[in-house]
């Protein structure tokens, strides 16, 4: 699960800077092309952001129940599992505000 993870942030990270790259191009810059890009990758950031946070709300409410109802000597595994989907949604979110970020430096 977590190499799966880290495999799938690792692979956005590059089709990001894959789809970033255009903004480079300074005579390019005003195409339709490239702001087609950066509008399309700033709505697809706003839209992944919200999913992920709706999704991490939703396992985490599933997995408080879980850990709530458990026997004593489940509550650990519950507790963790928690814990780690906090962590992916917050990292999760973060990365749509990264993508925005280096957009905004090329005006986007």
């Amino acid at each position: 699960m977590k190499k799966r993870t880290l495999y799938i942030l690792h692979i956005a990270f590059i089709a990001t800077l894959i789809f970033t790259f255009p903004a480079f191009a300074g005579s390019l810059e005003s195409t339709q092309l490239v702001t087609g890009t950066k509008n399309l990758l700033r709505d697809v950031a706003a839209v992944l952001t919200g999913l992920v946070a709706l999704a991490t709300a939703a396992i985490s409410i599933k997995n408080v129940v879980t850990w709530q109802t458990a026997a004593d000597e489940e509550k650990p595994k519950h507790k963790k599992a928690f814990t780690q989907t906090l962590e992916l949604g917050i990292l999760g979110t973060c990365i749509g505000g990264v993508i925005t970020a280096i957009l905004s430096y090329y005006g986007g």
